[in-house]
This record gives structure tokens, C-alpha cells and sequence, in this order.
């Protein structure tokens, strides 16, 4: 009885497989060819990398790429990894909005998971940045754990743990991550003193640095990165390019160099279906808002 119960509260969770298989389609459990695969960073092992100064050394993800490689299955875990991570931010996703709008919340998953930016990194075979991306509602939703516990140093704590663990595939997130608690911090800053906050912000930030100590020092150390110069920049800045408008770039979470790989899935849509796909989006943070503030 007790399991049928938990079937019956938890049902929810077959549109998470549902949206999972609609992802793949007929690829699903197949080899799947991507546009710029490069083994090495099948996980993003940027991290990895940088704190051994750009000498490869072996992680634990990637003795789960060996089995799975030794037994060809390769393209299975690329595949049930964000299988387990969708089922995980789905969870975190349920909690946001407190279990009380299991629509709302499903179609809030359907178009996080489902939409051109997760696609295009299919296409490229990025999956550390994928997981990055579907893993964002976890340290979010302790964020407004954060504020709405009246910053106690053990939701701040949670938060920073949670920010490390979900951004270790890729770095690009850990920023998104911080410039995130920064405007929390704006947002909330009628409700909090400064004299409160400051002191919360230096204790994040502390931690963060201690807990990616491992991989922050390997940048700093590093002289690759005083190559980079404005060349760098003007090549991967988003650009209104092939004809694609600019709102279906950043509502679709684009602006990827390969967009021309995917340029007639805008094409076919049209500027149009981004504009009601803002609207929908805009629509479902309402009880969202309600829920939180």
C-alpha cells in the first residue's frame, strides 16, 4: 500500500522519462554522431586540467567512461547521465515550487529541458555543459533557501556545496552561479541590511574559494591564458548572423559559433514562435513568484 501511495505522489516523474525520450527520439539508447566531439572532454575535465597545469590525470568519471567504452555502450551513459540529472533537477524543481503546482512545474521542466540550447549541445556532444545547464534548479532553489532562512550560515553553506558539486563539469557555470547569489543579494536587499549581507557575501565567496581552491589555482598558474587576447572575444560573442534574429538567439539560448548546423530549425519556426515561447515562460514564473516572495 505504502508503495502504491508513493506511486501515486511520484507520478509526475514519468514525464521527466517522457521528455528524456522525446530529447533522443529514435536515437535513444543508439550511437549517436556529434558535430564536434573530442573524447577528452566528454565530461569537461576543464577543472581538471587547469589544476594539473594541463597534464591529463585520471578523474573518477572517467573509469565509468572505460566500462562503458570497453562494453561499447558509450553512447548509453551520455544518454542516462542526463537521464539521472533531469530526474535530480526535477526534484529540485517540485521543491521550488513546494509541491503545490505539479503543472506547473512539469511544463516549467519541459521547457528547461526541452529547448534549443540543450539540442545544440547534443549536437556538439558537450555533455559537462549539459549537465552544468539541467543541474542549475539545485543550487537555486537553495538560494531562496538562503534568503528565506534569514541567511544562517548553514543554508549559506548548503548553498556553496551545491554550487561546487553541480558546476564541476563545467567552469562557465560556477560564474553563472555566483553572478546569480549577486543578484539575489540585489533583489533582496530591502528586506536584508547591508550590514547583514556584506558579511554573508564575504562568506560565500570565501567558501567557494576554498571548496575550488583545486582548479582555481591551475588558472592563475597557468600562462595559457595570457593569450587570450580581443581576436578571442570578437570570435565567440553572440553576433546577428545567418539571418537569424537577434530575439531567437537569446530567447533560444543560442549564439553557439555552429549555428549554421541548426540555422533552419530557426528558419522553420519563425521570429514569432520565441515570442510566445517568452510569454509562456513569463506565465509560468507567476505562481513560481508567488510561491517564493
Amino acid at each position: 500500500m505504502k508503495f502504491l501511495e508513493k506511486l501515486k505522489q511520484n507520478y509526475d516523474y514519468i514525464f521527466i522519462f517522457l521528455i528524456w525520450i522525446l530529447i533522443f527520439g529514435k536515437n535513444t539508447f543508439s550511437q549517436l554522431m556529434f558535430v564536434d566531439f573530442i573524447p577528452d572532454t566528454y565530461f569537461t575535465t576543464l577543472k581538471m586540467l587547469t589544476s594539473s597545469n594541463y597534464h591529463y590525470i585520471l578523474n573518477p568519471l572517467d573509469i565509468l567512461r572505460f566500462i562503458f567504452s570497453t562494453l561499447h555502450l558509450l553512447p548509453i551513459l551520455f544518454q542516462l547521465s542526463m537521464l539521472i540529472s533531469m530526474l535530480f533537477s526535477y526534484f529540485y524543481i517540485k521543491r521550488l515550487f513546494k509541491d503545490k503546482e505539479k503543472v506547473f512545474a512539469i511544463l516549467f521542466a519541459f521547457i528547461f529541458f526541452f529547448n534549443p540550447f540543450v539540442y545544440s549541445r547534443i549536437m556538439i556532444g558537450q555533455l559537462g555543459v549539459l549537465l552544468a545547464y539541467i543541474l542549475i534548479p539545485i543550487p537555486l532553489f537553495y538560494l531562496f533557501q538562503l534568503f528565506d532562512s534569514n541567511l544562517n550560515f548553514k543554508s549559506l553553506a548548503k548553498l556553496a556545496i551545491a554550487v561546487t558539486l553541480t558546476s564541476l563539469f563545467s567552469i562557465h557555470f560556477f560564474i553563472i552561479h555566483f553572478i546569480m547569489f549577486l543578484v539575489a543579494s540585489i533583489w533582496f536587499y530591502k528586506k536584508i541590511s547591508i550590514k547583514k549581507l556584506l558579511p554573508i557575501f564575504l562568506g560565500f565567496l570565501i567558501l567557494l574559494m576554498l571548496l575550488n581552491s583545486f582548479w582555481i589555482q591551475g588558472i592563475f598558474s597557468n600562462k595559457i591564458f595570457q593569450s587570450i587576447d580581443s581576436s578571442h572575444e570578437d570570435f565567440f560573442s553572440p553576433k546577428i548572423s545567418t539571418n537569424i534574429p537577434a530575439v531567437a538567439k537569446i530567447i533560444g539560448m543560442s549564439g553557439f559559433w555552429r549555428e549554421s548546423s541548426y540555422q533552419s530549425t530557426y528558419n522553420i519556426l519563425g521570429s514569432v514562435f520565441y515570442y510566445v515561447l517568452i510569454c509562456i515562460l513569463l506565465i509560468l514564473f507567476l505562481p513560481l513568484h508567488k510561491t517564493i516572495f
